[in-house]
């Protein structure tokens, strides 16, 4: 049985451009330090206090329903805030990929295009576990790059390290598929028939969904679009409905922007959200321009505004006085 990323060759151009650092969510599970940015399909914000408030949060049995709204006040304000912003910021394209789907990018089409004849292929995982990949390819020369590039990665408890210090955990089924291709970008079908991710057995988080996912070739830009996406696991659920992400190039750094519906979670019920102008990201740093706007019960609000200092923000409650705290200060 071949190990998982163990001397594949590389094609041109596959190198470590969709790398992303899950510590996030890992971290979350494990009392929450600020670790860095996780993608929303490991679905982060379900993992860390608060909120049980999306409904049925068990695993199996009937999906989650969304919790009712929530009332903005300026006592939960913040709280809102920060579950809302630190579950969907990035800081780069490529943290919009989960690990898994990296996983697929950078080797599971290598090895379809390299194994045509030994398909299914039983792969070890890192630690332990194993996955089975199987697939096809509209072009073995460049395999992941054409329309119609298909595979499926079968998780049996497959335990993986890579690069983080939070090991990796996967387990259930997750298929990828090339759906159009040009020179300048590629859209993939995410597929998540109950894929159960997190860092040991006792902190899984079942996730089940569709996802389209849009990358420039370049890796400078990526976007993703959901219709509905769950996660249940440890007694708690978290709901996304018509939920959209982006982050491109801007004239310098980049332009961040999300927006949808979320129950549950670290927030106590439901609430939607949306950058009515995009977050404008340094090449490091927090935003220095660019507004996101939270909606609860009644058209209660909290808008979340940045500012150009790059240090502070401001929160405006329900239409009232602006509220100038920091960054730092929101991702506590």
């Amino acid at each position: 049985m071949l190990g998982v990323g163990a001397g594949l060759p590389v094609a041109p151009g596959a190198g470590s451009v969709f790398a992303i650092p899950v510590a996030r969510a890992y971290a979350w599970a494990m009392k929450c330090p600020r670790l860095g940015c996780a993608s929303v399909l490991l679905l982060a914000s379900i993992s860390c206090g608060g909120g049980g408030g999306g409904g049925s949060g068990g695993g199996g049995g009937e999906p989650p329903s969304p919790g009712p709204p929530v009332a903005i006040t300026s006592a939960n304000a913040q709280a809102v805030a920060s579950a809302v912003w630190l579950g969907h910021a990035v800081s780069t394209a490529d943290e919009i990929l989960p690990q898994q789907v990296r996983d697929v990018l950078d080797d599971y089409f290598l090895l379809l295009a390299y194994r045509p004849n030994t398909l299914p292929i039983d792969l070890a995982c890192g630690t332990s576990g194993a996955v089975t990949v199987d697939g096809a390819l509209a072009d073995a020369a460049h395999p992941g790059m054409s329309a119609g590039d298909r595979a499926t990665a079968l998780y049996r408890s497959c335990l993986q390290s890579h690069e983080s210090a939070f090991p990796d955990l996967a387990d259930g089924t997750l298929v990828v598929e090339v759906t159009s291709s040009t020179s300048e970008a590629r859209t993939l079908s995410v597929g998540l028939e109950s894929l159960k991710v997190g860092v040991s057995p006792a902190l899984l988080l079942s996730e089940v969904g569709q996802a389209t996912i849009t990358l420039s070739n370049d890796g400078s830009s990526a976007s993703l679009a959901t219709d509905l996406l769950t996660a249940t696991g440890g007694g708690q659920a978290l709901i996304l409905e018509d939920y959209r992400q982006s982050l491109v190039p801007g004239d310098t750094g980049s332009l961040l922007s999300f927006r949808g519906t979320q129950s549950g979670g670290d927030i106590d019920g439901s609430v939607t959200f949306d950058t009515s102008t995009p977050f404008h990201r340094p090449a490091s740093g927090y935003p220095d321009a660019g507004e996101l706007v939270i909606t609860g019960a009644a058209g209660s609000s909290v808008a979340v505004q940045a500012q150009p200092d790059a240090v502070h923000l401001l929160l405006v409650v329900n239409g009232g006085a602006p509220i100038e705290i920091t960054w730092d200060a929101l991702e506590e």
